[in-house]
């Protein structure tokens, strides 16, 4: 067993004129109008002192975006393939941490599979490139992407729409909001369901024909409580399954040329093992917000249970030479958190602080075969984070901003991982 222990103090100390609102299409927007929550505390966009990306509602429903991973087109020095990689910096194969951080409405999604995530009834997205580990802690070196999802209301409202496309592509999305109590309790639901068939076609005799299908659902139920006016209590859970099976591409013969080849090259396959990758989450989060005269204080809860399962025909053929090689994985990963906020409701100086603890847990199985050889590498990782931050805006002349930022943090992490190899034509008993 491994025991790492990490204390890190982070200090940040900007100065900006003015602040940067990209935008991929030219389009005009009334930064007045535009608030946002990336630090924490409710701001004009023209005041935040970060390099920041804004998209609206309305220019994610123009571009079409349903997940992460079409959103990342959108944000400069951002690539994603089967690992994320953010102005140089790769995930973590090891502890398989993302170099940015992925935030919906507080529930972070950090490890690298998190950029497959579907997105659903998105009131703005918030991108933060740099370090924001004052703020957000680990594994933001990079940056964050802060997901808001629309509140319910008093306006009775819901839609429902549906899409069909080439290989047997079918989607259909709802969104229902409505009062329970006028002015006091409001009830939120919204979901999508997609599937398609692929464009390939798997001819190895037993094996499944679709060998590109996908399937993929996500529901989102949220509950907004106004006891009083100065009280706000959010509570919202989401499910989310995402499958997909075979992979997009082939193997290049050795020695070939891979730009001679395109994608329609690789539409037949004879896949002799099973290729999927499997994909759940359960989330919860519980905000509550309580404005004083001048301060506004803060807590949020959050819970989040991933499984991934990965199966994989290692040389994406039935090469009778490597009969039975394959690749899975399978992974479980919880996590629990907690953050308490204090921050100031000025436009002029602006400051947050606050408390923050975090527990995680990951058992991860990692392992290969060919014919009756096999490696296994099995993992617990479990972490405790504890932190104590602070932030403050400090204008000063007409046009600049001062920002200065601390935070003390403490990783404590315990790593229990074994390894076995069992050669062919041998025996092997565990435990």
């Amino acid at each position: 067993m491994n025991k790492l222990k990490s204390i890190s103090l982070s200090i940040a100390i900007s100065l900006l004129l003015g602040s940067l609102l990209y935008a991929q299409d030219t389009q005009i927007l009334d930064l007045d109008s535009v608030t946002v929550t990336a630090n924490k505390m409710e701001e004009n966009i023209k005041e935040v002192p970060q390099s920041i990306t804004v998209m609206t509602d309305v220019e994610i429903e123009e571009k079409g975006i349903k997940d992460v991973s079409d959103l990342i087109k959108y944000i400069p020095n951002l690539i994603s393939t089967s690992v994320v990689n953010f102005r140089g910096l790769n995930s973590s194969m090891f502890t398989n941490a993302s170099p940015m951080v992925i935030y919906v409405d507080g529930v972070p999604y950090s490890h690298r599979w998190g950029f497959n995530k579907t997105i659903s009834n998105i009131l703005r997205v918030e991108v933060l490139r740099g370090p924001q580990g004052t703020i957000y802690g680990k594994d933001s070196m990079g940056g964050v992407i802060n997901i808001v999802t629309k509140d319910p209301s008093n306006t009775v409202a819901g839609s429902v729409s549906a899409e069909y496309g080439t290989d047997n592509y079918g989607e259909i999305a709802f969104d229902i909001s409505a009062p329970v109590i006028d002015n006091k309790l409001f009830f939120g639901l919204n979901g999508v369901y997609s599937q398609s068939d692929g464009y390939a076609t798997n001819y190895y005799p037993g094996q499944r024909e679709e060998a590109n299908e996908k399937e993929n659902y996500l529901s989102n139920i949220k509950l907004k409580y106004n006891p009083t006016d100065d009280l706000t209590i959010k509570f919202n859970a989401s499910k989310e399954s995402d499958t997909k099976y075979g992979e997009e591409g082939g193997i290049v013969p050795f020695g070939s040329d891979i730009n001679n080849y395109e994608r329609d090259d690789f539409k037949n396959v004879s896949y002799d093992e099973d290729t999927y990758s499997e994909n759940t989450s359960d989330a919860q989060a519980l905000h509550i917000d309580y404005d004083f005269k001048d301060l506004r204080f803060s807590s949020l809860t959050t819970h989040k249970k991933t499984e991934i399962d990965q199966y994989y025909d290692y040389d994406h053929s039935d090469n009778s030479s490597y009969d039975g090689l394959s690749y899975f994985m399978e992974m479980e990963s919880k996590n629990i958190a907690q953050e308490f906020r204090l921050s100031n409701n000025s436009d002029g100086l602006r400051w947050v602080t606050g408390l923050y603890y975090e527990n995680q847990k990951d058992d991860i199985l990692v392992a290969t075969r060919l014919s009756d050889t096999y490696t296994d590498a099995i993992s617990e990782i479990k972490s405790d984070t504890f932190a104590a931050f602070g932030q403050v805006v400090i204008p000063f002349l007409e046009d600049y901003d001062l920002t200065l930022g601390g935070r003390y943090q403490k990783i404590k992490k315990d790593i229990d991982s074994k390894n076995y190899y069992l050669p062919s034509g041998t025996t092997l008993k565990i435990g």
